[in-house]
């Protein structure tokens, strides 16, 4: 089987090749890969759709893209009660889409990045609530022991 090397840089030295392949010599299937100089596989497109790649570079655009906003003063943190009963009455975490959704128009995958970023930011939120609560709750109970003389009112 013939394959076409296509150069990408300079003519004297590319720097890349483009291999586009119907079977490989072990009998997978790749409708395009995508090798450095040295035969190395970079990317690479299955005929079954399946896409491959050491590293993709997902490029981020709009204000805001990411989920440091969470930790502005005048973020509204939604409470645990309403996030519960938003889950149960949606079956999906606020700002996410449904699965719904994602069947018809896809994944965007900056853009749900985007989204678990602020969820695990508004997560480390509720956990520093939550470790508050705990600390003042600790105080009260060995403010009441202290009343009650005592651990469990044990003298």
């Amino acid at each position: 089987m013939e394959y076409v090397n296509i150069g990408l840089g300079s003519e004297a030295e590319p720097t890349s090749r483009v291999k586009i392949r119907g079977r490989t010599a072990d009998q997978t299937m790749n409708a395009l890969k995508i090798v450095d100089w040295n035969g190395t596989p970079i990317f690479t497109v299955r005929n079954d759709g399946l896409v491959c790649a050491k590293e993709i570079l997902v490029q981020i655009s709009g204000s805001p893209c990411w989920g440091d906003y969470v930790f502005d003063k005048d973020y509204s943190l939604m409470s645990l009660d309403d996030l519960e009963k938003f889950v149960m009455e949606n079956k999906h975490l606020p700002n996410f889409p449904t699965a719904e959704e994602i069947e018809q128009r896809g994944l965007n995958i900056g853009e749900i990045q985007s989204l678990f970023v602020m969820k695990l930011e508004e997560l480390t939120l509720y956990l520093i609530q939550l470790k508050k609560e705990n600390e003042m709750l600790k105080r009260k109970i060995i403010e009441i022991e202290k009343k009650i003389g005592g651990e469990y009112g044990e003298n």
